[in-house]
């Protein structure tokens, strides 16, 4: 989506990045058994709900004693293993009127050219929408944000939510501050820990990786370890920081050397001031254990599996992100034979560096399967996304 964020528009695109303030404790009750009617839960049910949230007494020590009880009025405990079921469908109001509204309103669509349309991006109170960045598009917006504020109970943190504008939106971006009250951040953003990007240069995304990976270590500097528990910690903590990084972005070569290099040392116990002699290629070290190694994860496989993973769910294309990426890089031929271009994303360029070899693999264990169990083979067929997606609005 970034990629399109200054595609040649009368306007331009428009990001907008929502932090919710104090998301759990805001949430109102009456909306929530209100958004749980119009679901359709049952009335019985939605009184055990209500009697479990408001039958709850809370008190506060002071210097050791506790100093009476009181009830709350609103919110949901972060601690209750119900909380964040109840949250999510309590968010789901914002979701389906979200939807409802760009359906009623299409010139507010963020425009991409391809027939999936994504209106926004949700997961708990880590909300981002694209849009149009039209004036009357904005006031339509954010008319419906103060709607879901006032019902809701939630409370959006302008001073952490943030826009992120094209090159020909940059001219009103003063504009679209004083409408959305939030401040102008520019590419890349973050979302989810993820960087969104649409450059090329990928180096700059990982040196906070590579920071966190250089201070985990420097923190363990001090203790005098054994040969056996860097070995340990490698394989425990060291190999499993980049593990989310490298499901979404493929890192440059330099960014996979460096990330060894700093394994490598830990474990060797060299340092800038005393340098040890490494007696054996980290390559040999991570083979497994029954071929001679120590089996630590090899970052470079990893990042290949991923690959391969981000390929399987393609041919799922059971998802929003699947559905969009065929509709933007496959109009006219299957994933499996459309090539790669120099201008497209990094995610695509990385799926079609390994696809080949994934879809023969894939054909290949199913044939195999397939053929053991009397079954004829026939053509693989991914399949296709369900089309209803709920647009009514659930806000009262």
């Amino acid at each position: 989506m970034t990629h399109h964020l200054d595609m040649r528009y009368s306007k331009g695109n428009l990001i907008l990045k929502l932090d919710m303030s104090k998301a759990y404790d805001r949430v109102k009750w009456k909306f929530l058994y209100a958004i749980l009617e119009k679901m359709g839960f049952l009335a019985r049910f939605i009184a055990l709900i209500k009697h479990a949230i408001e039958h709850c007494w809370f008190t506060i020590l002071v210097n050791g004693e506790s100093s009476g009880f009181f009830k709350s009025s609103q919110g949901l405990r972060q601690d209750d293993p119900i909380s964040p079921a109840l949250f999510i469908l309590a968010s789901e109001a914002l979701s389906r009127g979200l939807n409802h509204l760009f359906a009623q309103n299409p010139d507010m669509l963020y425009q991409t050219g391809y027939k999936t349309r994504v209106t926004h991006l949700a997961y708990a109170d880590d909300i981002i929408i694209f849009t149009r960045c039209e004036e009357q598009s904005l006031n339509k917006l954010m008319q419906f944000l103060d709607l879901y504020e006032n019902q809701s109970g939630q409370e959006i943190n302008h001073s952490k939510s943030f826009f992120t504008p094209g090159k020909k939106a940059n001219l009103i971006a003063h504009r679209i501050k004083s409408i959305t009250c939030f401040n102008l951040k520019c590419l890349p953003i973050t979302y989810l820990g993820a960087p969104l990007h649409k450059s090329h240069k990928k180096k700059i995304l990982f040196e906070p990786l590579i920071d966190k990976i250089i201070n985990r270590i420097s923190g363990w500097g001090h203790r005098h370890l054994s040969q056996g528990g860097r070995l340990q910690l490698i394989k425990s903590v060291l190999s499993s920081m980049p593990i989310y990084f490298l499901q979404i972005l493929s890192p440059p070569v330099g960014t996979l050397q460096k990330i060894e290099q700093l394994f490598a040392k830990f474990f060797w116990r060299s340092t800038t001031d005393h340098k040890k002699i490494h007696w054996t290629k980290w390559a040999y070290i991570c083979y497994p254990c029954e071929e001679g190694g120590l089996g630590i994860r090899n970052i470079r496989n990893t990042v290949i599996a991923f690959s391969h993973k981000l390929w399987w769910r393609l041919r799922q294309n059971n998802s929003l992100w699947a559905s969009f990426t065929i509709s933007k890089y496959c109009k006219k031929s299957t994933p499996a034979f459309d090539k790669a271009k120099q201008k497209d994303s990094n995610i695509w360029r990385r799926i079609c560096s390994i696809k080949f070899v994934s879809q023969e693999n894939t054909f290949g264990a199913l044939e195999l399967a397939m053929s053991l169990s009397g079954m004829i083979v026939g053509s693989l067929q991914a399949p296709s996304i369900p089309s209803h997606t709920p647009t009514e609005p659930l806000m009262p």
